[in-house]
């Protein structure tokens, strides 16, 4: 097994012509469909206010409601 601490030998690219976006959202944050709203996973939140929406069906935005950012 080789270590480097250089550039990253796989691209973005090829890891989104193998899975989908919200494949990634599914396994990490458990997102069946979008839009969808949850809670913060960058904060206590008691209310759902962290949203996942698609401007174009393919590619995941998100939009944390809590913070008004």
């Amino acid at each position: 097994m080789a270590i480097s601490i250089g550039k990253p030998n796989i691209r973005l690219e090829e890891i989104l012509s193998k899975v989908s976006e919200l494949d990634i959202l599914n396994h990490y944050f458990g997102v069946d469909k979008i839009p969808t709203i949850i809670s913060s996973p960058l904060r206590p939140d008691n209310h759902p206010s962290f949203g996942f929406y698609s401007i174009n069906g393919q590619n995941m935005h998100q939009n944390d409601k809590g913070t008004f950012y």
